[in-house]
């Protein structure tokens, strides 16, 4: 398959494993300019890596392979010279079969910024996210902050349901209530294979408009999933699944 930006790749057969865990972390093509990621990568809290942004050579673009029981993915950031991020990802089902039905026959499907959630507060685009940190504990997340707003961004596949998950955080951290509104997303397709129609989907479970008082959180999901039709849509809690 052919990547947007002229990356070329197919699902390798490790994308998947039986638990949820970062299979990898491989360096992208190098930036001039950039330290290697051995400077980059400290050791954590408990089993975890942290990246923290400040002072670091930008930009910095990197990927991460992830694998649940049902679905995996495949996920490119890049973080910008001026510390934006930008995340697209390649979502494989081991389950869906396409033609031809042979070890290469996973269904696989590509989601880049259209599938980013278009956050307004009090009327106005969200803007940038400025990352400060990147965490690797077998999830990959991603906190920054973007005007008066604090985010923390999760990215995982399920454990056991045919599903990866991208789950927002939104903290008000300034002195004055914000009205946050989400976009609908509903991205769909349908692929043909050996046992029927495909169907692959992208939505998120935000309520169209919340009101965030100091200190004040709100959490919601986009949800890559994919399915027969003769199965029925997958029930994600995506809070108990990180």
């Amino acid at each position: 398959m052919t990547i947007p930006g002229g990356r070329q790749d197919r699902a390798p057969g490790n994308l998947l494993s039986s638990a949820l865990v970062a299979i990898s972390v491989c360096a992208a093509a190098p930036v001039a300019g950039a330290e290697s990621a051995g400077d980059r990568w400290a050791l954590a809290e408990g089993t975890s890596i942290r990246w923290d942004v400040a002072g670091d050579a930008l930009p910095h673009s990197d990927f991460i392979e992830q694998g649940g029981r049902k679905a995996g993915q495949k996920v490119w950031y890049t973080v910008a010279a001026d510390g934006s991020l930008s995340v697209e990802r390649d979502v494989v089902w081991p389950g869906l079969r396409i033609f031809p039905n042979d070890t290469h026959g996973s269904l696989v499907r590509h989601f880049g910024a259209e599938a980013t959630p278009q956050l307004s507060v009090d009327g106005l685009p969200l803007g940038a996210v400025r990352v400060v940190s990147a965490t690797l504990d077998g999830t990959l997340t991603f906190r920054g902050t973007a005007g008066k707003i604090e985010i923390r961004r999760v990215t995982f596949p399920s454990i056991d349901r045919p599903a990866t998950i991208d789950r927002w955080t939104l903290r008000n951290a300034g002195s004055a209530a914000v009205t946050v509104t989400v976009a609908p997303l509903q991205l769909s397709a349908e692929t043909r294979g050996p046992y029927g129609v495909n169907l692959t989907t992208a939505t998120h479970d935000a309520p169209a408009s919340t009101v965030l008082k100091p200190g004040a959180e709100m959490s919601f999901a986009v949800v890559f999933a994919g399915r027969l039709p003769t199965d029925a849509a997958p029930a994600i809690d995506a809070a108990a699944e990180e």
